[in-house]
């Protein structure tokens, strides 16, 4: 009898060992993440708030683990009232980061409430022996309510801006420790008041298996939002590496990767594939009298109509200066050309609606079909420049188709 719990309390020590071990690493891990944010935000291309918060969410979560281990001379009550409020703070912070990091909605109003609903809870229940059953109860739903609400909102936002099998990855650690929150909840209401394992520090199996996945939960938030960061950026450099940066349309380089694959396309499949040179009227007089501000405003308009005008099978790009492309898959020579004049028609008839300069420009536009015979997308490119210097030296405001015979146009002069 005397062996048997002599056995117990020596299991009993080695897991409250366990725990104690287990709840400073968590407290260092929690305090590295911390300054890892900080570097982040004064070091990196991530919003300086983002990262405080999640900074904060290391920082409140180092402190409430800490004071687990040992008061830092503060009473008994003020440290387990601390302890309280630095747990359900860290998951609040880190939900309202991850919000702003995604742009989504804060929830400020539920954030609050929830927070002022657990503390109002605690404060209820009191900081003594007899309170711990409830205000285990209260800090763990509270915590569990956060945790889940912020998997199941971030859930959509991750899947459209880096795929949904990213976000069902990213996701699972907060639904993870949220829902081992709000099971640890209820376990504890099943148990009933007096039991042990209601506190966390008690010496049982479930306790250790709690912080253990809290350990490994905290690095998995912290690598996944890394993650996260990491590839906004790359993200982010892709595009500004394939678009132009003045109208956010395709860049030459990006064009010709387009052209080239659909040259592919069209030798597959024969099917029509044609492309427009648009080039803007007199632009250098837009930028003598207006100014290169007002200029470059043209520009980008004359992008976004455009690209309006356009079919959403088509592709729009900037090739340089005041010289546009447009891709037209599926269209033969006769509905190049009838593009090519809807695109000139809408410039002639449409005012730019630039403020204090609100003036109307004409493009002029030369079109051409892939042939069988082309090499590459420079021969084509080469004759839609050819019938695109016909237009303009035959007055502007034209179309003009370049095929592999004569010439044709359309429009009038400007």
């Amino acid at each position: 009898m005397r062996a048997g719990i002599a056995r117990t309390a020596v299991v009993d020590g080695k897991r409250v060992t366990e725990i104690k071990t287990l709840m400073l690493v968590l407290v260092v891990h929690q305090a590295l993440y911390a300054l890892g944010w900080v570097v982040a935000g004064l070091r990196f291309d991530i919003a300086r708030a983002i990262a405080m918060h999640w900074m904060g969410f290391g920082l409140a979560g180092a402190v409430a683990v800490g004071l687990f281990l040992g008061t830092l001379g503060l009473s008994e009550e003020a440290a387990i009232y601390l302890r309280i409020a630095g747990v359900v703070l860290a998951a609040g912070l880190l939900r309202r980061g991850t919000a702003l990091f995604l742009q989504l909605p804060t929830r400020d109003v539920e954030q609050i409430s929830s927070f002022a609903l657990c503390m109002g809870l605690a404060l209820y229940f009191g900081a003594g022996t007899d309170g711990l059953f409830g205000r285990t109860i209260a800090v763990s739903a509270a915590i569990g309510w956060v945790l889940l609400r912020l998997s199941f909102e971030e859930l959509p936002a991750i899947a459209r801006e880096f795929g949904r099998t990213t976000a069902v990855i990213i996701a699972l650690p907060a639904a993870f420790i949220g829902t081992t929150f709000a099971v640890r909840a209820v376990v504890v209401l099943l148990m009933g008041e007096g039991s042990t394992g209601v506190h966390i520090m008690d010496s049982t199996r479930f306790n250790t298996a709690i912080i253990v996945a809290l350990v490994v939960m905290s690095a998995l938030f912290n690598f996944s939002l890394v993650y996260l960061v990491v590839m906004r950026m790359v993200n982010r450099l892709r595009y500004l590496s394939q678009r132009d940066v003045l109208t956010g349309l395709l860049n030459r380089r990006s064009l010709d990767e387009l052209l080239t694959k659909e040259m592919h396309r069209f030798r597959r499949t024969q099917r029509p594939l044609s492309l427009l040179l648009v080039d803007i009227d007199h632009f250098k007089r837009i930028n003598d009298s207006y100014g290169h501000t007002t200029g470059d405003l043209a520009l980008v308009r004359t992008a976004q109509i455009l690209s309006r005008t356009a079919r959403a099978a088509d592709t729009v790009a900037r090739i340089g200066g005041e010289e546009f492309c447009v891709v037209l898959p599926d269209t033969s020579e006769e509905g190049a050309l009838i593009a090519a004049d809807r695109v000139r028609a809408t410039f002639e008839s449409e005012p730019l609606g630039i403020e204090a300069h609100d003036f109307t420009i004409t493009v002029s536009v030369g079109a051409a079909c892939f042939h069988p015979t082309d090499t590459s997308p420079a021969s084509v490119f080469e004759r839609a420049d050819v019938a695109l210097y016909r237009a303009k030296s035959e007055g502007r405001n034209r179309v003009s188709f370049s095929g592999v015979g004569p010439l044709r146009q359309r429009g009038k002069s400007a």
